[in-house]
């Protein structure tokens, strides 16, 4: 099947006619630009070349794009985050420029038999019509679903991390448009999930799960935008996460906390050869061992949110920091330079003082990506020390 690229969720037009959706509510209706700072220090005593702050920080600010929801009447939903319209087909980010969207669209449409690049949306480029996209359904179930829905799904499901900064921030933006009480969808890849979404106010009953292989026809679909691109956070998303941990505990910050990978040394994914070492010197000095992914979710949330300091190296363990009170200090001992950007920009826009702390990845891993690597212990604990 042929279709038309939509402008975007938030537009008043889409590419051509039939394009135009029922209806957009803006909760944050322009972008804003808004300071990003918060980085206290940075080391690299392996010479790793990973982080350029000049770069990284974006001359002190971050463009923030407009947010809200569509309602789409008979919308479906296709892959992990697109939706059909009439002949049309978008997903749930308003960028904030037409490159942007550009290299969405292009990744998408040209990933050939890359499922995750594709997004399981089965979108190609048309080859006689450059502003038309084939759309291959295969033998993926329908499914309908009556009455009102709102899609909170995302890109990469699976990980804990994309849950905490892709999904529940939509849920910020439902409850700023008072829409919070309708049925929502996303994919519940871990128990975890479900019961994030009971704290932050969605019952059981009002929770569908979402099989990204499936096509679903929904008759009044809501989608809600990802107000957050590159992981940096509105205000009212940053209060969202606050009033999620005040529902859990009220006591001031104290918790010097070690976030933990040990757990995934037994896979021999991008492990941290000398943690042990790390863990060990910071234990000396009063910080707990955590490994969030063995504990409950509400426990995961209160020692985020009693947290005063957290270390540990980038992961999805680190993305909880969403729930840590504005102001923590955060040394964050990174391996590769791909998400640095991404974890900065959480950081700065959560109000948290940051440092970045380089390892180098073992020269001998033959793999291309998340190669085992290394800290310089001593160095990181000089850092760390010269801020308590």
């Amino acid at each position: 099947m042929k279709f038309k690229q939509l402008t975007e969720l938030g537009s008043s037009s889409g590419a051509g006619p039939g394009a135009r959706h029922d209806a957009f509510v803006h909760d944050v209706p322009e972008s804003r630009t808004v300071p990003k700072a918060g980085l206290i220090g940075h080391i690299d005593p392996q010479g790793a070349g990973l982080f350029h702050h000049e770069y990284l920080m974006q001359n002190g600010s971050y463009t923030l794009p407009p947010s809200g929801c569509a309602n789409l009447t008979q919308g479906r939903i296709v892959g992990t985050r697109t939706f059909l319209w009439q002949d049309s087909f978008s997903n749930d980010t308003l960028y904030v420029n037409d490159q942007e969207k550009k290299n969405h669209i292009t990744c998408l449409a040209n990933s050939g038999s890359d499922s995750w690049l594709n997004e399981d949306t089965g979108i190609s480029q048309n080859t006689e019509n450059d502003d038309s996209y084939d759309i291959d359904f295969g033998k993926k179930e329908r499914k309908s679903i009556s009455g009102q829905v709102a899609f909170i799904g995302s890109h990469e499901f699976s990980n804990w991390g994309s849950f905490l900064f892709r999904v529940l921030p939509k849920m910020a933006v439902l409850k700023r448009l008072f829409l919070d009480d309708v049925n929502v969808m996303a994919n519940i890849h871990y128990q975890n999930y479900r019961l994030l979404l009971n704290i932050a106010g969605v019952r059981d009953d009002k929770i569908i799960h979402h099989d990204r292989t499936a096509i679903y026809s929904v008759e009044d679909l809501m989608v809600p935008t990802l107000p957050s691109p590159h992981v940096f956070f509105p205000p009212e998303v940053v209060g969202f996460y606050n009033q999620i941990s005040r529902s859990v505990t009220t006591r001031k910050p104290f918790r010097k906390l070690y976030i933990s990978r040990m757990s995934e040394a037994a896979r021999n994914y991008r492990t941290l050869l000398n943690e042990g070492e790390l863990a060990g010197r910071l234990e000396a000095v009063g910080f707990e061992i955590v490994n969030p992914a063995e504990l409950p979710i509400r426990e995961q949330i209160r020692i985020f949110a009693e947290a005063a300091v957290v270390v540990g190296p980038s992961g999805s363990g680190m993305f909880n920091v969403v729930f840590c009170q504005p102001g923590t200090l955060v040394f964050d001992i990174e391996s590769a330079r791909d998400w640095i950007y991404a974890h900065t920009n959480m950081f700065s826009s959560l109000g948290h003082s940051f440092a970045i702390i380089e390892g180098l990845s073992d020269r001998n891993d033959p793999r291309p990506t998340h190669k085992n690597w290394s800290v310089d212990v001593e160095a990181a604990m000089t850092l760390i020390r010269s801020h308590l």
